[in-house]
């Protein structure tokens, strides 16, 4: 092949490209960050798969509120996320939980029943995300030649001594 990308012959051609995961893909973003509380979410069912499987697609969930994640209030499941458009969340649910019931003799199978919740969706909070600006580009600083600074010309985190640190940080080895 030596640096060939397209191999023909009689029967086929194939063309060998670089696999991106752009290749057929469109894009987007979402317009709006919110802030919801879901209410009736029983406790067996207190988990992040179960605020997916209720909002479907209408909210990236992108974290949990930390009394949510503690479960310190189980009362009110909050959550933070994504949408293009809050209208689109609904504002009442039922969680259907699926529960298999041990059978009274080991001849039988287990029977298997559903129990309802219904959740009610409240959005605390819903902000349009400001589009992103081009970044300025950089003040220069001081040389890299030069060191740390001389002392003359500090800004935030550049007094004398102190460089920036570059790459990976490491871990001091006790010694």
């Amino acid at each position: 092949l030596a640096g060939e990308h397209f191999i023909c012959t009689p029967r086929f051609s194939l063309s060998m490209r670089p696999w991106s995961k752009l290749a057929h893909a469109g894009s987007g973003k979402f317009e709006y960050h919110v802030e919801l509380e879901l209410r009736g979410i029983p406790a067996q069912a207190w988990h992040l798969s179960a605020a997916e499987h209720i909002l479907r697609r209408s909210c990236w969930i992108e974290r949990l509120h930390p009394h949510t994640r503690s479960r310190a209030d189980l009362a009110t499941f909050r959550l933070s996320g994504r949408t293009h458009d809050p209208a689109g969340i609904r504002r009442a649910a039922a969680l259907e939980v699926v529960e298999q019931i041990p059978a009274r003799t080991s001849s039988d199978a287990p029977s298997i029943r559903t129990l309802t919740f219904p959740i009610s969706i409240d959005i605390v909070r819903a902000e349009k995300i400001r589009a992103t600006l081009p970044r300025a580009p950089a003040a220069p600083g001081p040389d890299p030649d030069r060191g740390a600074g001389n002392g003359n010309d500090e800004g935030p985190g550049q007094g004398p001594g102190r460089a920036r640190r570059r790459g990976r940080k490491r871990r001091r080895s006790e010694t």
